[in-house]
């Protein structure tokens, strides 16, 4: 059944903030026909104007066969430091922020005759007009597609970039990489390390910019490398993982992990691809937002906006709207998926611990609003192997009509999947008190089997993937190390085959790296125990008397909480959903 439409319900009327911040207001936009697009015409630079300020005007060309121009991908900057670059435009003075300042200054030509055809979205789309910059904003990706290069600005160099940039074209021609990663080159690596950390990477924008077109220049500072190139380099460190983890970080697995994942890694279509954006390859969109769900943006409903255009949904999604608010966004969002889908999944979605918007409780809100390096809470599509609470079913879902077809939607709990609707929920606070308990043998096996959880070895790590007992060793190892109290009067856990011939200090490493990766998982969830006495993973606002049902067409399961008329959802895997608009029917008892 198609959702409902997007503009159903109260629309705020207020301009939203558009993501440069800049003022419009002295540059007069003439209106674009429907066959035209605006190019940034940036004069070149003379013998005696080099160091004089940006100049240039706004020209208007043939949407479907422009001149040769090339398109801006950038990172905006943070809000304290837009307006405080400004360029000429048609000789008048236009504030821009200081980041697209530099690019600017940086990709005009020298020679003193060719003039720069640039395409960016802060000068190019009328901010303050919402109509153009929804019209607008649905055609960008046709507009990167079309431009002789995407020119990628990643910012002024640092104290230590240089030293980064050596290290990938080091990285990209090394027939031999044990030449190139040296013990005495960890400042290079660590200089890679933040240069892969920079906001350029972490802006949602970006992922359709450089997914649109195949030859894309990565500039920074005075240096510059093909995309193609730095996505080879950092696919060569991924390689190398094992070399890098010895040679150069030893016990510092997160280090690896930011190099291996981050940068140019980051902005990939969905994860584990190197694909770029073919039409005929095009994930559906709710595989775009789980994937770039920890991307930022300046406006919430840019977290789904910028990704539309690179999805298989872009016509069916709908109208983009700059004037409605995100909250209305997201609850059309959800309620897209659920029908495309006819899956619950996405009700399981919980990024913030905060709900601003005051969403419902089965409508995830997709902003970050923890910058990274805050940890958000992990979700359950990471288990390896993956959840089917509900096997092959469909959801079986309305949304009736005295809801005005805006928050409220109706679900059925599974009767006939072979899953429990567990009754109550017995909260422990800690994994101490779960130890303090330790009624027998059976329960800390249980326990140390929710710590294994599936594929919990770290990404990085290559010891023992084949054998999870092997993790649940290294854990419990560390953890008795750690609270010998606890653990007082167990029996030991017998050493692993794979383990004979370690030494203590190779297996300390291992049991280090494993409590890491499973901490990240354990973030922002607490154990609990049920009546028939399972132990697993709630939400922290899980409270006694909490009920876990498995929906129909929902692989995970989902705790409620009755609240007369209405039901608050949580998810068991997640942080706790704080709408009261969830209307539901409970499975019986099994």
């Amino acid at each position: 059944m198609p959702p409902p439409s997007l503009a159903n319900g109260h629309v705020s009327k207020e301009s939203s903030h558009n993501d440069a911040g800049l003022r419009s207001d002295s540059v007069a936009y003439k209106e674009l026909q429907h066959n035209e697009i605006r190019i940034a015409e940036i004069d070149p630079v003379t013998a005696d104007s080099r160091s004089e300020q940006v100049s240039g005007r706004l020209i208007h060309v043939p949407r479907e066969k422009p001149p040769a121009y090339q398109a801006l991908s950038y990172a905006w900057g943070r809000p304290s430091e837009r307006e405080k670059g400004y360029i000429l435009l048609d000789g008048i003075k236009h504030q821009v922020t200081s980041t697209l300042e530099a690019a600017l200054h940086r990709l005009r030509h020298e020679d003193g005759q060719k003039k720069l055809l640039i395409w960016v979205e802060a000068l190019c789309i009328n901010q303050n007009d919402l109509i153009e910059k929804a019209r607008e904003v649905e055609r960008m990706r046709p507009i990167y597609q079309r431009a002789e290069q995407v020119s990628v600005w990643l910012g002024e160099h640092s104290e230590n970039s240089p030293l980064a940039w050596k290290l990938l074209k080091e990285l990209h021609v090394a027939s031999n990489l044990t030449t190139v990663i040296q013990s005495h080159r960890l400042r290079a690596f660590d200089a890679l390390k933040d240069l892969f950390r920079r906001e350029y990477w972490w802006r949602i924008w970006v992922v359709q910019e450089v997914n649109s077109n195949e030859n894309a220049v990565v500039y920074c500072g005075e240096d510059h490398m093909s995309w193609t190139d730095l996505l080879q380099a950092s696919g060569r460190i991924e390689k190398a993982t094992r070399i890098i983890l010895d040679t150069v970080y030893h016990d510092q697995p997160h280090s690896i992990y930011t190099l291996i994942s981050g940068g140019p890694r980051n902005l990939r279509i969905q994860r584990h691809s190197n694909t770029r954006g073919d039409e005929k390859k095009l994930p559906p969109l709710v595989d775009l937002l789980y994937s770039h769900e920890s991307k930022l943006s300046s406006e919430d409903v840019d977290k789904v906006y910028a990704l539309v255009g690179l999805s298989l949904d872009q016509e069916a999604f709908g109208a983009i709207d700059y004037s409605l608010p995100a909250r209305l966004v997201f609850i059309h969002t959800a309620k897209y998926i659920i029908a495309q889908k006819e899956c619950l999944n996405v009700i399981c979605r919980h990024n913030n611990d905060d709900n601003p918007l005051s969403l419902p409780s089965w409508v995830p809100d997709w902003q970050r609003r923890l910058p990274f390096p805050h940890h958000r809470v992990m979700h359950m599509q990471i288990r390896e192997p993956s959840y089917e609470a509900a096997g092959t079913t469909k959801a079986k879902f309305s949304w009736p009509p005295w809801t005005n077809n805006l928050e409220v939607f109706k679900l059925q709990a599974s009767q006939s999947v072979p899953s429990r609707t567990l009754r109550t929920l017995s909260i422990a606070p800690s994994m101490n008190e779960i130890f303090d308990r330790r009624s027998t043998i059976d329960d800390c096996e249980a326990f140390q089997r929710t710590f294994c959880g599936g594929t919990w070895a770290p990404r990085y790590e290559d010891f023992g993937r084949g054998d999870p007992s092997q993790r649940v060793s290294q854990f419990v190892r560390l953890l008795w190390k750690m609270f010998p109290r606890l653990v007082d009067g167990m029996p030991p856990m017998p050493t692993m085959p794979l383990e004979e011939g370690i030494d203590d200090v190779e297996l300390e490493k291992r049991a280090k790296g494993t409590v890491a990766a499973a901490a990240l998982r354990m973030h922002g969830k607490r154990l609990v125990v049920t009546e028939s006495k399972l132990v697993g993973f709630a939400p922290m606002a899980a409270r006694a008397g909490d009920k876990i049902v498995v929906l129909f067409g929902c692989n995970y399961p989902v705790v409620l909480r009755q609240v007369e008329p209405k039901v608050k959802c949580l998810q068991v895997d997640g942080k706790f959903y704080r709408g009261e608009c969830m209307s539901s029917e409970l499975g019986t008892d099994r």
